[in-house]
């Protein structure tokens, strides 16, 4: 059981520690760029983002005692994936950067609204993501493609999240 804890903790810090960081970041450019409104406004939206990335993970830990209970649910919204890569591609992208790394991207969908639960796929998205990262040495490469694929159900569709790095 400490063993357990401990090794909570310690993702926990991690997950805490990469939005941390990069709000750290974003705000020390926005001071240095002060002068240029647009640049400043870019990274209040990227500040934005990491908060919600922190609040998202506060949920998460939340929600680890409702899992005992059977209690956990999706929490099933409209979300338009394209803006949403979008933005998470930003965040992602200075986190590269950071870490000496190339980010390459794309998006090949028909439909840009999708049902589904936006903090489960923003959760699921930077972990597996900043996991490439991790263990990908300076240098390295992370690919990031999301793909809408054709369903046989009307109205509805699959979409692959496919995340690929140079790293071991």
């Amino acid at each position: 059981n400490s063993k357990l804890n401990s090794a909570f903790l310690n993702r926990i810090s991690h997950d805490i520690r990469t939005p941390m960081n990069s709000i750290n970041g974003f705000i020390a450019m926005a001071k240095k760029y002060a002068y240029d409104g647009d640049k400043v406004i870019d990274y209040l939206n990227k500040i934005d983002v990491s908060v919600n990335q922190l609040f998202d993970l506060i949920s998460q830990v939340m929600e680890m005692s409702e899992i005992g209970t059977g209690k956990i649910g999706l929490d099933m919204v409209p979300v338009n994936i394209s803006d949403k890569f979008s933005s998470q591609v930003s965040i992602l992208e200075e986190q590269a950067q950071d870490l000496g790394l190339q980010l390459h991207h794309s998006l090949d969908i028909n439909h840009n609204y999708v049902m589904a639960d936006d903090n489960r796929m923003s959760q699921i998205t930077f972990n597996v993501v900043g996991n490439a990262m991790k263990y990908t040495p300076k240098g390295g490469r992370v690919y990031l493609h999301i793909e809408e694929n054709p369903c046989i159900r009307p109205g509805m569709a699959t979409y692959t999240f496919t995340v690929m790095d140079t790293g071991i």
